[in-house]
């Protein structure tokens, strides 16, 4: 599979890459002090693609983090013993394997919070946005996308694989809530050099 062209919508000239832009250049990728938004060009269209040129590792990341306790789960994650994390590559063994993009889907969950407390009155906020009751579906429809624009590799959870998704997204301008009113899903795909 070859990889994608992209066009990028330039930041707001800060830099020579929005000039090269604005004549008409296709192929300008994000410059490091500016955050140009990569929107993939071609059969599928409307899908949000980052390429990234910056991913940050943290060993945390597997099994560490998802076992910190929170409302619940004295535990952490309840999915921590399950095969997530040894079923997924560790990332630092395939860096430099591919070209990695991020693809993202959102999600309103206060509008979701709110539809749930019309539908159940007596629960609470937190148990409005449950992710039991909302997070399968919208990672299916990032998976759709993920799977209608191809790829090599997927990192369907890239905490997993050790990637500090925060970080990495905050580097192409994505800034990423940690108790968001819109959830913003993230997953990784790689192609082949």
């Amino acid at each position: 599979m070859m990889e994608p062209q992209f066009t990028t919508v330039p930041c707001g000239g800060h830099c020579d890459e929005a000039d090269e832009w604005a004549s008409g250049s296709t192929d300008v990728y994000p410059c490091d002090t500016c955050q140009y938004r990569n929107y993939l060009t071609g059969p599928v269209l409307g899908i949000d693609v980052f390429k990234l040129k910056n991913i940050v590792y943290d060993k945390r990341a597997r099994g560490v983090w998802c076992a910190t306790p929170y409302p619940g789960h004295p535990h952490g994650c309840p999915n921590l013993k399950t095969k997530c994390i040894s079923d997924r590559p560790d990332f630092r063994t395939i860096l430099h394997d591919y070209n990695w993009y991020a693809i993202i889907e959102k999600f309103d969950l206060k509008a979701h919070a709110a539809m749930m407390k019309v539908k159940y009155p007596g629960w609470t906020e937190r148990q409005c946005r449950n992710p039991l009751y909302w997070q399968g579906g919208v990672r299916k429809r990032l998976r759709e996308k993920c799977d209608a624009w191809g790829w090599h590799i997927l990192l369907d959870i890239p905490e997993a694989s050790g990637i500090d998704v925060f970080k990495t997204m905050d580097g192409v301008g994505i800034h990423l809530d940690r108790k968001p009113d819109i959830v913003t899903k993230v997953m990784i795909v790689g192609f082949d050099l």
